[in-house]
This record gives structure tokens, sequence and C-alpha cells, in this order.
């Protein structure tokens, strides 16, 4: 099976999560001690039936969400050829951080409570 990553952004950390990606789709499931959900089931790795595509997909979105959160998969295609090989197209685009938003939040709670203090 081979991995074939898509993003419209091209920078030094998006190569870096590249890097990465590729490492945690290419370790087995289970082999790294302390980390045993890091990497995918290689049960039929190498040939993905039709019918557990969608099984393959959600395994890698779920993989990239815990192990690479800078990046967000937004589609997952699988293309065979008539060799028999897989060749899976998978899509990213840059996390949304939802730290910015909630270091916002709390500044504008104790804008508020300063409002309060000053009537």
């Amino acid at each position: 099976m081979n991995f074939n990553f898509f993003s419209d952004e091209q920078s030094e950390e998006m190569n870096d999560i590249l890097y990465c990606l590729r490492n945690i789709l290419s370790i087995p499931e289970g082999s790294i001690p302390l980390s045993r959900r890091l990497g995918l089931d290689w049960n039929n790795i190498s040939t993905v039936p039709e019918d557990l595509e969608n099984d393959y997909a959600t395994d890698i979105m779920e993989k990239v969400e815990e192990f690479e959160p800078r990046v967000e998969v937004t589609e997952v295609e699988f293309k065979h050829n008539e060799e028999g090989e897989t060749d899976v197209n998978i899509t990213i685009e840059f996390a949304e951080s939802d730290d910015d938003e909630s270091d916002s939040d709390e500044y504008d709670e104790y804008e508020d409570e300063d409002e309060e203090d000053e009537e």
C-alpha cells in the first residue's frame, strides 16, 4: 500500500507533518512499547479489499487526529491498479486551533469582570 498526501499548503512545517504522517501510517499497530495504538493494523495492508476501505479510511483519520493534531484529514481515496497494489490518496489541511478560541474567551471573561468592578 502506497500513501500519497495532498495539501494546498507548502511550508517547512507541512514537510515535517508529512514526514510524521508517513511514520505513523507505516508502523504496524501494537509494535511500539508504551504506545500500542500508534500505527495501522497490518492485516491485509498490501491489498485493501474494497469492502474494507471505509474501515481503513476511518482508522487513518483517527490515527492522524490522535497522533498528529496539527492537521485534519479531509479525504481518503483508494486507487487499485491491475497489479493488485493499492494507492491511498490522503488530503490534509491544517487543523483549526481550539486553543486560540479558548484563550480569547478567557480574556473576555476577565475583561467583563473588570468592567463590573468599575461600575
